[in-house]
């Protein structure tokens, strides 16, 4: 009993990730990118700056510095979105191809877990078919988002 109820959950598990991939909220989620990505026109300096903190791109002081510069006179709101949206949109790519390695390793081992178990661990390769299925369902967004 306990071992069907092990392969029940594994099963579930794996039926609600696959689910769960079929929504491009959840895909991007998961590969660490928000829908709204970087903003499309330079000219939200708050967003801009914003992402480029939560995304690493400056530091607090450097974007202290940069609005330093705006309150200046220095440069423009239009200015410093255009500079920053291309290494904002960079860093979520950058981040979004490491969540997609590191799941896809996920996947890898457990797709090697899965072809070492004997029918007796998985009847009908049940779980191997979700795990075959979730791969390919996140490969498909990783094409999809440019990741």
């Amino acid at each position: 009993p306990s071992q069907l109820a092990a392969h029940r959950a594994g099963r579930d598990c794996w039926v609600f990730f696959t689910l769960a991939l079929v929504h491009r909220p959840v895909a991007c989620a998961l590969l660490g990118l928000d829908d709204r990505g970087a903003p499309e026109a330079p000219n939200d300096l708050d967003t801009t700056l914003g992402l480029a903190l939560k995304r690493g791109v400056l530091t607090e002081a450097q974007a202290d510095a940069k609005t330093d510069e705006l309150a200046r006179g220095e440069t423009t709101e239009a200015q410093l979105c255009a500079a920053l949206a291309p290494l904002v949109a960079a860093a979520a790519k950058a981040r979004a191809k490491d969540a997609a390695k590191a799941s896809a390793a996920t996947v890898k081992g457990a797709m090697a877990a899965l072809d070492a178990a004997g029918e007796a661990r998985d009847p009908g390769s049940v779980v191997e078919a979700n795990v075959f299925q979730s791969s390919a369902m996140l490969a498909y967004w990783c094409r999809e988002l440019g990741t």
